[in-house]
């Protein structure tokens, strides 16, 4: 009965570790994104 429920938990789990993952990734090119403007352009607006 108990291994019913290891499924879904499973499945949300991978789905939480995908938006974890994708989230680093986001962060870390904003993160250069700014850099490179901060360098490059000055800054424009905020």
């Amino acid at each position: 009965m108990t291994f019913d429920l290891i499924y879904p938990a499973v499945l949300v789990f991978l789905l939480m570790l995908v938006g974890v993952v994708l989230t680093a990734i986001e962060f870390n090119s904003l993160e250069k994104k700014q850099a490179k403007d901060k360098d490059g352009r000055g800054s424009s607006g905020s």
